[in-house]
């Protein structure tokens, strides 16, 4: 204890030297005694190496003070990908046995998967029918992206009867581009009308939706430019998507899907620095780079 208070007190001492040290020995410089306003009898001012000064605290101090900086540092919550940690817009569709797409939308949203898309709507159940084809899907799934800014599409299909050891298939597809990112086979528990039969499609079903959940959170998130006003950019995604005012976008003309890795924006075109929301779900910013920024473009937070 009694090492710390003299380590204290040298630091105050140097820190008073900064202040109003005057030399006048060679060497050495005169510096007020902060000990003098704790012991009366104690001298005014005291006489340090100037090398003290100069140098500032001692190397013991130095590490204390790297460490102090080290131990912060991993204190600190590590920095996210920005692409990474917006919220992605899920659009769930079943195709076949009813009940399915509640469980998987019960679970996701359980596992704060992103922003999931009531299955219920009516747009989503009207329109499903005869998607029999990849093809099928992939344009659908894009059609999802436009109408309704999903970033990806689930997929679950299954038939109307459910027999022992049936399965349901599960597709996930990316929206920009309409590609197949994932496809497996959920098993599911034998049909019931009892109430806890919903509870047993779920529990079921549960390690697909987990699997769905961790594939969303190694995705890039992608958006798209909703309309342009001389120098300002309308994104259509904002505060449910988790962006943020002075939040950087990148703005890309066109991409494709790389099979067996996921969608690649295509050409950069500007910059877009969110500055406002519009609506729930929507936000508008300057274009800080470019002048060829349109509707349609797709953007990527940096």
């Amino acid at each position: 204890m009694k090492s710390v208070k003299i380590i204290v007190c040298f630091c105050c001492i140097v820190l008073c030297a900064c202040a109003s040290g005057k030399t006048s020995r060679e060497g050495f410089v005169e510096i007020e005694n902060s000990r003098s306003t704790e012991d009366p009898g104690a001298p005014t001012t005291i006489w340090v190496p100037r090398s003290y000064v100069e140098s500032g605290p001692l190397r013991g101090m130095k590490l204390v003070e790297k460490g102090v900086d080290r131990v912060a540092a991993g204190l600190a919550p590590a920095k996210k990908n920005a692409a990474l940690s917006l919220n992605k817009r899920i659009a769930l569709i079943e195709i076949g046995r009813d009940g399915l797409a509640q469980a998987v939308y019960r679970n996701l949203r359980q596992a704060s998967a992103g922003v999931v898309l009531d299955p219920a709507q009516t747009v989503l159940t009207d329109q499903s029918e005869g998607m029999a084809t990849r093809d099928d899907k992939a344009r659908f799934a894009e059609r999802l992206q436009r109408d309704h800014r999903a970033n990806v599409a689930v997929y679950i299909t299954s038939t109307a009867v459910a027999e022992p050891g049936q399965t349901a298939l599960i597709e996930v597809y990316d929206t920009m581009a309409g590609g197949l990112l994932d496809s497996f086979q959920a098993p599911l528990p034998p049909a019931s009308n009892e109430p806890s039969g919903v509870d047993r499609v779920a529990a079921a079903l549960k390690p697909a939706c987990d699997r769905i959940a961790k594939l969303l959170s190694l995705l890039p998130w992608y958006g798209r430019v909703i309309e342009v006003e001389g120098d300002r950019a309308y994104i259509g995604a904002g505060r449910e998507s988790c962006l943020a005012i002075g939040q950087s976008f990148t703005v890309y003309r066109g991409g494709r899907f790389i099979k067996g890795a996921g969608f690649s924006p295509g050409e950069k075109v500007g910059t877009v620095s969110v500055s406002g929301f519009v609506g729930p779900d929507a936000s508008f910013g300057a274009i800080t780079e470019g002048r060829g920024v349109q509707a349609g473009d797709v953007v990527s937070a940096e």
